[in-house]
């Protein structure tokens, strides 16, 4: 296969693929399933990796001026923005480890050798640069609003970043939630039965999804319940505005990302249609902020404020923080909470529905350490292993993100090419549906997670990232967390849960989402 860097020699896996349409593929040296091709056509029987070589021999598809390869993922092209991670598997069949992928002029290396992605964190250093979402910047600061930690970069990242992350990344900090999110369970559970229609379905069941996410997050960050689990929640309400406004932020920023940036030259409707999801988001929610930081400021005053803490409390007494940071921060972590966690408990569903065995096994651990009337406590999730398992393996087989990406500080060797400091590089997230790293793929085997189990594989820990890693990690981590393993271990005490609707796959909407609605049946347990 040429890659259009000129002549030299690059190793390709040998593939096959399954009969769920799954790739895996057998690299490395010491096994027979890798060939090396030289392509200048001419044969190689190994290929040396003692010295690196030049960057600009990394394989790459053929480049088009301007636009890059993003006329591959049009009509146009053999992929699509919505099946993108089956394109990423397409290249790795194509090119290998590593890659350059170009969405527009800005050239980006992808990896997805676990070594690869340990070499690139590890130099993250105190301050690592990530890029921006150029749509994001370019709407808030027309708005004059605070570009948000997760754009920023250098010192000011830092300073915001320090600022929240030791009440929203300590466990301890967290776990004081785990009664209040224990509660909007019990109400979401009371809400589901309420709405079961006589097949044991939950119409739209997505979108009741998202209610209790923007529910257990606005709870956390705001230390308020906005009302979102009412059985006939009015179209026009604030709750259901933010939750339509969320929806189009991921699909329409991930249509301005990965496509040629018009919308920088001329007012688009996929550009306007972003501007209001922003728009209508960010004044609900400041609204909010605001009447939390009046009612806080109010009980400093009369002394009383007591042991009530919340993201914002923890925000208000940090001095080096503007009200620009306090109002952006639980933005940031409402809007990234709604989509992300919810289309992960519908993989962690549908996971759970496809495969009955594991479901009882998790009902079992669940009911040994939570009665069916008692309350969920740090102590107990602590002791629920399997059920993390279960959230892990999910992870693995459903990547609610394609990677993470740095502009790299310093000159690195990565699968045997020279990458210099100032590089894109994008951990792609494909290696955990690889028979590679996982010996049957296809298979949702929780017990790979489990310390001592016989069925443990032992892995890199950096071939599962779902949060990123380093200094850089996702602030919203532990709080996702903390949700699924609660209205898990809920759900499936309180209901079997089964799916009879084929096979569900993923679709890109910057974050990936279900392709098909969440149609599961509930049937109470005994």
């Amino acid at each position: 296969m040429h890659s259009g860097t000129g002549p030299g020699r690059i190793l390709l896996p040998v593939f096959r693929r399954n009969a769920l349409g799954r790739y895996s593929a057998k690299h490395g040296r010491s096994t027979v399933a890798s060939l090396a091709v030289d392509i200048d056509g001419k044969d190689a029987k190994h290929e040396d990796f003692s010295q690196p070589r030049p960057f600009e021999e990394i394989p790459k598809p053929r480049f088009l001026p301007i636009v890059g390869t993003l006329l591959d993922y049009t009509a146009l092209g053999p992929y699509s923005i919505e099946k993108m991670l089956d394109a990423c598997v397409d290249r790795y069949r194509k090119f290998g480890k590593i890659w350059i992928e170009s969405f527009g002029t800005k050239a980006t290396v992808n990896i997805i050798d676990p070594a690869d992605v340990e070499v690139m964190f590890k130099h993250d250093g105190r301050m690592p640069e990530r890029p921006s979402l150029e749509p994001l910047v370019k709407a808030r600061e027309m708005y004059k609003r605070s570009i948000g930690v997760a754009n920023l970069q250098g010192k000011e990242w830092r300073r915001i970043r320090s600022g929240v992350q030791s009440f929203v990344m300590r466990p301890k900090s967290v776990a004081q939630y785990i009664p209040d999110l224990d509660d909007v369970s019990k109400d979401f559970i009371a809400l589901m039965k309420e709405l079961r229609n006589e097949d044991g379905e939950i119409p739209d069941f997505q979108n009741e999804i998202y209610k209790w996410a923007l529910e257990s997050v606005s709870k956390v960050t705001l230390d308020t319940r906005l009302g979102c689990l009412e059985r006939n929640l009015d179209p026009q309400s604030e709750a259901q505005q933010m939750i339509d406004a969320t929806g189009d932020f991921f699909v329409y920023l991930g249509k301005l990302v990965f496509s040629f940036p018009l919308y920088k030259f001329i007012s688009t409707p996929s550009w306007r249609t972003f501007l209001r999801s922003q728009d209508t988001f960010f004044r609900i929610t400041q609204r909010h902020v605001d009447k939390t930081i009046a009612r806080v400021r109010a009980l400093e005053d009369k002394d009383e404020l007591g042991s009530e803490a919340s993201l914002l409390v923890s925000l208000l007494g940090r001095k080096e923080l503007t009200y620009q940071d306090m109002i952006i921060m639980p933005i940031e972590l409402i809007m990234g909470g709604i989509d992300t966690t919810s289309h992960t408990l519908v993989f962690n569903l549908y996971k759970l529905a496809t495969n009955p065995d594991k479901q009882e096994k998790l009902h079992e651990e669940i009911m040994s350490v939570v009665p069916s009337s008692g309350e969920i406590t740090a102590d107990a999730l602590q002791k629920m292993v399997y059920l993390k398992g279960c959230i892990k393996e999910t992870f693995r087989q459903y990547p609610i993100a394609l990677g993470t990406a740095r502009i790299i500080n310093t000159d690195m060797v990565l699968s045997g090419y020279n990458v210099p400091a100032g590089t894109m590089v994008r951990y792609n997230a494909i290696a955990g549906i690889l028979e590679e790293y996982f010996p049957e793929p296809d298979k949702f085997i929780p017990e790979r997670w489990i310390r001592g189990h016989e069925m443990q594989t032992n892995v890199s820990p950096f071939c599962i990232l779902p949060f990123g890693h380093g200094p850089r990690m996702c602030l919203g981590r532990r709080v996702a967390e903390q949700e699924l393993q609660i209205i898990l271990a809920k759900l499936v005490q309180n209901f079997r849960i089964e799916w009879n609707h084929g096979e569900m796959g993923m679709k890109m909407r910057l974050v990936h989402a279900p392709d098909q609605p969440a149609r599961f049946t509930f049937i109470d347990r005994s």
